[in-house]
């Protein structure tokens, strides 16, 4: 049975889904391909991967056209259902279904993957340490001996040290508003979408409540699972082959190896 959390997380997502591509251009994200193949070609060959929370199909894309058989899934029926059309124009074939990534195993069976992905800030939705454990165990559990698991979130530990309250962004007539409040253990992100037509501006709404994951924390909880090689990279720093620097940048992404 989902959780009272993860049926929010949910309906927040198929709420969004319809405006998360105007915000994140889809053509703009998938240039980010060359950090992945750095990551995947460094390491050792993977041939299945799966992209546990999907979204609207970004990392399905981008993986498939790098030559890779993708999975992918994600909480979000509205999610799943933009990134089927996604595929679709991106002439993508790949098998996407409707789960929680907690439970992998009852969306994909026994199935076993050499790289599994969780991008997006998403692991940042398990809002207690234990379902942080069940989320990181599933993933860990349906790699293959050698598969590699990578994760991307936002830097917490710099957003609490910053405090920052608000952001802006502008992608032609729409304006996207996020406004931060920090409360214990938490962080709830507000956002607000204005979209100007005709002169005329109309407005909506969403919130949705993470769960500040800190560095040394993540990196902990993957070595209990049994992860080794953890390595911390950024990936929009191709100049510096993707060096991470934890006190200025504001995500990062981390993998591990089984």
């Amino acid at each position: 049975m989902a959780t009272n959390s993860s049926k929010l997380n949910a309906k927040f997502y198929n709420n969004f889904a319809s405006i998360h591509d105007i915000m994140l251009p889809i053509e703009e994200r998938l240039s980010g391909k060359s950090f992945f193949e750095y990551i995947l070609k460094k390491d050792f060959k993977k041939n299945e991967i799966l992209d546990c929370a999907c979204g609207t199909g970004i990392h399905v894309i981008l993986l498939s056209k790098l030559g890779y058989k993708v999975d992918g899934m994600d909480l979000s029926s509205g999610m799943i259902k933009q990134a089927k059309i996604n595929l679709k124009k991106f002439n993508i074939k790949a098998n996407l279904k409707v789960g929680d990534f907690r439970k992998i195993k009852s969306v994909y069976g026994e199935k076993k993957y050499d790289f599994v992905a969780c991008l997006g800030n998403s692991l940042a939705y398990m809002q207690t340490e234990k379902d942080l454990k069940k989320a990181l165990g599933e993933m860990f559990n349906v790699l293959k001996p050698n598969g590699m698991v990578i994760i991307s979130q936002r830097n917490y530990d710099k957003l609490l040290k910053d405090k920052k309250r608000y952001n802006v962004i502008q992608q032609g007539k729409f304006t996207f508003l996020y406004i931060y409040n920090y409360l214990k253990n938490k962080v709830i992100f507000n956002i607000i979408a204005g979209a100007t037509n005709n002169n005329r501006t109309t407005f909506q709404t969403f919130k949705t409540t993470y769960n500040p994951i800190l560095q040394k924390d993540l990196k902990k909880h993957m070595q209990e699972m049994g992860c080794r090689n953890i390595k911390f990279y950024n990936q929009g720093n191709e100049k510096e082959y993707f060096k991470f620097n934890k006190e200025s940048d504001e995500f990062f992404t981390i993998t591990g190896t089984k």
